[in-house]
């Protein structure tokens, strides 16, 4: 594996604190495992532990800004777990209390706990398709920060038949909505959108690796003759509004355009999937929460889709969110 001019490394080797291990098959595996034990947690005394919502001291604030800056390298290239968390501390830093700094300790120790390696592993080219999984969180606080979520991973066309199949992350974000939403369907469509969008351009640049004759002038036709991709979504809203052919009606006709640009977007050979949220992957990428099942399944590295009739029948837990990754074909 070459990285970067000049550099050569084989087997196994570590890059700009990402340990990269190249096996046999020609797979992958990546993690920063020794990166994240080296980072240091902010010393917070206990009179100040005890009082946690003071302002934060100068020092303190460079503390913080520090540890986010570590958090966020390792969140950006093999820990997509850590990344709402992330970005959520880093939005509060000029205007920080004690509390943020014992959330900092938190979140690291989350990371050094719970280890986590990226695989990528070889499918056949003719196999290879791409899926991609959105979401949103809706605040109703008084800075309307709402978050949208997006995991892109390339898989083969066994996922789109709901079989349990192979999943290797490609792309991830997490961010604040780029502007003011007032509902619900509002964030999701627009965080819909986005994922389409970064998902259409990973697709046409896999075309143009298997052939860089194609035309880049007609984007419409590439992805039209690419293999079906995969939108998932958990906001049955969202996906009523995708699949069916009647003139969506919603309350914001922005949130009707988006809409019907999502509409568009799926012209492209994409075929639109909702599952439940306990089956959500990129739930955990919108909100301070457990990223059990994300850690999960890029640990296994495997995922199903299953159908979304019967889903909707059914209510699960969250022991029951994990069956999602193991099962093969039956709902959990």
């Amino acid at each position: 594996m070459s990285l970067g001019p000049g550099a050569y490394n084989e087997g196994s080797f570590e890059f700009c604190g990402v340990r990269y291990q190249q096996w046999d098959d020609g797979s992958i595996e990546m993690d920063q495992i020794d990166y994240l034990r080296k980072i240091e947690p902010i010393e917070v005394p206990k009179h100040r532990r005890n009082n946690p919502n003071e302002d934060l001291s100068d020092q303190e604030v460079q503390q913080l800004r520090r540890l986010c800056g570590s958090l966020q390298f390792a969140a950006v290239h093999t820990r997509p777990d850590l990344a709402a968390k992330t970005g959520h501390l880093q939005s509060v830093v000029t205007k920080g209390k004690v509390h943020h700094l014992l959330e900092a300790n938190r979140v690291l120790m989350e990371g050094k706990k719970n280890h986590l390696c990226l695989m990528i592993v070889p499918i056949p080219e003719h196999q290879v398709t791409f899926c991609s999984f959105s979401d949103a969180s809706f605040s109703t606080n008084k800075d309307l920060a709402s978050r949208q979520g997006c995991l892109i991973f390339s898989t083969d066309l066994k996922l789109a038949q709901n079989e349990r199949t192979v999943i290797c992350p490609m792309a991830w974000s997490s961010k604040r909505i780029p502007r003011v939403v007032t509902s619900t369907l509002s964030a999701e469509a627009i965080s819909l959108s986005s994922a389409l969008d970064r998902l259409g351009y990973i697709r046409v640049c896999w075309e143009w690796l298997k052939n860089p004759a194609v035309d880049w002038s007609d984007v419409g036709k590439i992805l039209s003759r690419a293999p079906l991709a995969s939108a998932v979504t958990d906001c049955k809203s969202v996906f009523d509004i995708a699949t069916k052919t009647s003139t969506p009606s919603c309350s914001e006709y922005r949130t009707t355009l988006e809409c019907l640009l999502i509409r568009e977007r799926l012209q492209e050979n994409v075929a639109m999937r909702w599952i439940s949220t306990q089956a959500m992957l990129a739930d955990s990428l919108t909100k301070s929460m457990d990223a059990s099942v994300l850690r999960e399944s890029l640990r296994t590295g495997k995922y199903s889709l299953f159908d979304e009739g019967e889903s909707l029948k059914l209510r699960a837990n969250k022991r029951d969110r994990l069956k999602w990754i193991h099962q093969e074909k039956s709902c959990p």
